[in-house]
């Protein structure tokens, strides 16, 4: 058999205003790591995928956020750009069939990958000139839309979750 556990880019490179998602990420990869060490005597193997930004509503909602939207903006050109649905489709069928450690897209990210441990740094300068700003963005929307509403999640994946919480109450 054969398991592919998601993570992230958000795994690997930990970027300011994504620090929720960023641990979940990679908690999701040392879960699929230490899987692959459990279930290899049982013949399954494990692999754990990473995904930069993929046109998906998660992305385009997050898009649609006053602070991640600038912020994603901001970002240099290869880390800010938007992959298709297909390009993940594609490259899980190959790992999937191939079982395969790793599946990444793009294929760029294996070089970030390999040099993880040097990341934190880079991203922490970089953090220092995009962080107040996205402290003020968010401080903004707060400001204008109330705070209930600047936390709500979001795209349709947001409003299912806030509809179903309604339904519940």
């Amino acid at each position: 058999g054969y398991v592919l556990v998601v993570a992230s880019m958000a795994a690997i490179s930990h970027a300011p205003g994504m620090s929720a998602y960023a641990a979940s990420k990679a908690g999701a990869e040392a879960f699929g790591n230490s899987l692959r060490a459990e279930v290899k005597h049982l013949g399954v193997d494990v692999g754990v995928g990473y995904f930069s930004w993929i046109d998906t509503e998660l992305v385009r909602g997050a898009d649609r956020h006053p602070a991640y939207g600038s912020l994603r903006s901001k970002l240099p050109k290869p880390v800010a750009k938007t992959y298709p649905v297909s390009a993940v489709g594609d490259a899980v069928l190959d790992g999937v069939t191939r079982r395969r450690r790793m599946v990444v897209v793009p294929g760029w990210m294996r070089g970030m990958i390999a040099i993880r441990s040097a990341l934190p740094l880079l991203t922490e300068r970089t953090a220092a000139d995009t962080a107040p700003d996205l402290d003020a963005a968010f401080e903004r929307d707060v400001a204008d839309r109330g705070a209930a509403e600047a936390s709500r999640p979001v795209g349709a994946g947001g409003e299912a979750f806030s509809d179903s919480r309604s339904v519940q109450s």
